[in-house]
């Protein structure tokens, strides 16, 4: 079974194998607070590339320690949406402050409320551009910060589709009228 969550810990120090601890989205049966994972099983990742924050999916297996002891640890350690491009809607624009909100059209594992940004994280856009209501596609990352705090950013927005005027022309160098009344059967009358 796939479980999610977060990486809690990373420890790399010399002379003993590299590990971390995850603490995981879900209750993980026999076993309670956050679990251990080792670098060599991570899957297309690897340790040095791992920040606090990261989100990550891991399966669970039961590690016969030397001391006589099981303890359950994850593998197959991998990154999620380390870099897929989500979508969403502008929900709230403030110019002045350069910032606003976006709200994802897939609600984020542990993440209710909207996601803030801000005019630095626009990609071939300005805030100029954008309006309420506008479909973008973005990147979500980890903000670590020095208190150890850890926060959900939106990078690289991109506008999908950017507002249409109101009337068109048609192909017969006449205007078609507003987009709300346009109809396909008119197009075949004319």
């Amino acid at each position: 079974m796939k479980i999610t969550g977060t990486i809690k810990t990373i420890s790399i120090r010399e002379g003993k194998a590299p590990y971390g601890f995850i603490t995981p989205d879900t209750v993980i049966s026999g076993h309670e607070g956050d679990i251990r994972f080792f670098a060599d099983k991570l899957i297309g990742i690897v340790i040095k590339d791992l920040e606090r924050g990261n989100l990550v999916e891991f399966t669970v297996k039961e590690w016969n320690k030397k001391d006589g002891t099981v303890e359950k640890v994850a593998e197959e350690v991998h990154f999620i949406n380390k870099s897929s491009r989500l979508t969403g809607v502008i929900n709230w624009l403030n110019q002045e402050e350069g910032k606003g909100f976006i709200r994802p059209d897939t609600p984020l594992k542990n993440q209710d409320k909207d996601l803030l940004f801000f005019k630095q994280d626009l990609e071939e856009i300005t805030l100029e551009n954008l309006s309420k209501g506008d479909k973008v596609d973005f990147i979500v990352e980890n903000i670590n910060y020095k208190d150890g705090r850890v926060v959900k950013g939106v990078r690289k927005i991109r506008l999908l589709f950017p507002n249409l005027p109101k009337s068109v022309p048609s192909f017969n160098n006449r205007t078609i009228g507003h987009i709300e009344n346009f109809n396909v059967k008119d197009i075949k009358k004319n």
